[in-house]
């Protein structure tokens, strides 16, 4: 492939692979938008716990196992009917773990889930049988395919549960959300395809992918923790108002951490796998400069403008987790941009040391919330995104064989684009507020997030496609 090909390719795939990301959490924040006007932050906490509960008890099941099978052919039918036994057996057991958790909820959380919260356990079904067919799919390299089914899953979900939310309850509306869309998702992977592999346990193959897909699993288990554990402790450090508060935030950082396992798994392993020690420095660019476009602006300028990008999204009564948002935003991007480090380790045989770096994240983050818990919601959100910077940089430390320059390039493809998008977007902020003065209402705030997030973008984006 000629040097001028490759950039082509590769924005091809990054466009192709954050569609799927972006269909895959897009459309499900639209609606999460919906379902926070519709519901209280107290209420909303209920179901935001029992996601959380149900996220962390899948990450025990050996989703490495998918990291190992993208390494073997469709055609080591073996493997795959092994794997697809194993995560179905995982499935069934985790689900039945998550309605025994729900039952105790009251002394485990202070919290009284409501009846369909029992119903998100399908969604772990659909999850983990998913898994196989898409690693036969990713072989095959239908990115396509891959990326347009996040959006049919996403659309259907959020009709049917909009349609829920509205006529029946907002709790059973995003529940039955959340469970559509892994369905239709599953659905659409498998329908024509021949991807899927019939259940069948084999001996030999298995334990030869337990030991790199247990590590892998490590990861996903710690990288579990990270995202929900803190949402479940926050359930009993906070009054349910602010652990709703807290829950938005983490779904805007999860927004980014989804985006980035998606561009992990479709363009970013499979290119570090090919390119070598000679080519992986290019590759690591040019997954840093697209971490920094698909995440890096869009969150960038929502924390510069979450004053205002909160109440105007969310509603009046999210105010006050405006905060507390931007700050996990920024961890979130944070996250996403050590993503790329953490593709190289996995596809390097080093799940090890990532597992032991993800573990390290997660004691940290228990004990940064139990330590910061007393002066409030915002300093614990300060202090993950602290924890997120460190994170990422012992990430990035662990790529001894890139050299020094790994450093600059994550400045001059992640740092200095952000930082000067950001400064463009306030000058942007405060140019609007000075044209709108006197102004008010939904009309005056949508002028003033259009004209400074227009700065920012014309800025932002020319700049790092360049560089990818």
């Amino acid at each position: 492939m000629s040097s001028r090909a490759a950039p082509v390719a590769s924005r091809g795939a990054v466009f192709w692979s954050s569609l799927n990301g972006v269909a895959a959490v897009g459309l499900p924040f639209v609606v999460f938008a919906g379902f926070a006007r519709l519901m209280a932050p107290a209420q909303f906490a209920l179901v935001a716990v029992a996601l959380a509960v149900l996220e962390m008890l899948k990450t025990l099941a050996p989703q490495g196992l998918y990291d190992v099978l993208v390494t073997h052919d469709e055609g080591e039918r073996t493997y795959h009917e092994a794997a697809a036994a194993i995560l179905l057996s995982a499935a069934l057991v985790v689900m039945v773990t998550f309605w025994g958790v729900l039952a105790i909820s009251q002394s485990v959380f202070g919290m009284v889930m409501p009846a369909p919260a029992y119903w998100l356990g399908l969604k772990v079904l659909f999850d983990l049988a998913l898994l196989q067919p898409q690693a036969a799919m990713v072989r095959r390299a239908e990115i396509r395919r891959l990326s347009t089914r996040s959006l049919y899953s996403g659309v259907i979900g959020a009709l049917i549960g909009m349609g829920v939310g509205l006529g029946v309850s907002p709790i059973g509306g995003l529940v039955s959300f959340y469970v559509i869309q892994s369905l239709v998702t599953f659905l659409a992977t498998i329908w024509g395809a021949k991807v899927m592999a019939r259940p069948e346990y084999h001996d030999a193959p298995a334990r030869d992918m337990m030991g790199q897909a247990l590590r892998a699993s490590g990861v996903r288990v710690a990288a579990g923790g990270n995202n929900y554990l803190d949402q479940v402790l926050a359930g009993r450090m906070f009054l349910p108002a602010v652990v709703g508060q807290y829950n938005l935030g983490k779904r805007i950082e999860i927004v980014s951490v989804t985006l980035a396992s998606s561009m992990a798994q479709i363009v970013w392993q499979p290119g570090f796998a090919v390119s070598g020690e000679s080519g992986r420095r290019d590759a690591i660019a040019r997954g840093v400069a697209s971490v920094a476009l698909v995440c890096g602006l869009p969150a960038g300028m929502f924390a510069v403008l979450a004053p205002v990008a909160v109440p105007f999204v969310f509603g009046a009564h999210w105010a006050a987790a405006a905060p507390v948002a931007a700050a996990l935003a920024l961890s979130g991007v944070v996250r996403a941009l050590g993503s790329v480090a953490g593709a190289v380790l996995t596809v390097t045989r080093r799940n090890g040391t990532l597992l032991a770096i993800s573990v390290a994240g997660l004691i940290g983050n228990v004990a940064l919330i139990v330590v910061t818990a007393p002066y409030g919601i915002f300093t614990t959100a300060v202090a993950i995104l602290g924890r997120s910077v460190l994170l990422c940089m012992v990430q990035y430390a662990a790529l001894c064989e890139v050299g020094r320059g790994l450093m600059g390039i994550v400045f001059t493809h992640f740092v200095l684009p952000l930082a000067c998008t950001m400064v463009i977007c306030q000058c942007g902020r405060l140019g609007a507020a000075w044209l709108l003065a006197g102004e008010t209402g939904v009309l005056r705030n949508f002028i003033e997030l259009a004209i400074s997030g227009g700065a920012g973008a014309l800025v932002g984006v020319p700049w790092l496609l360049r560089k990818i």
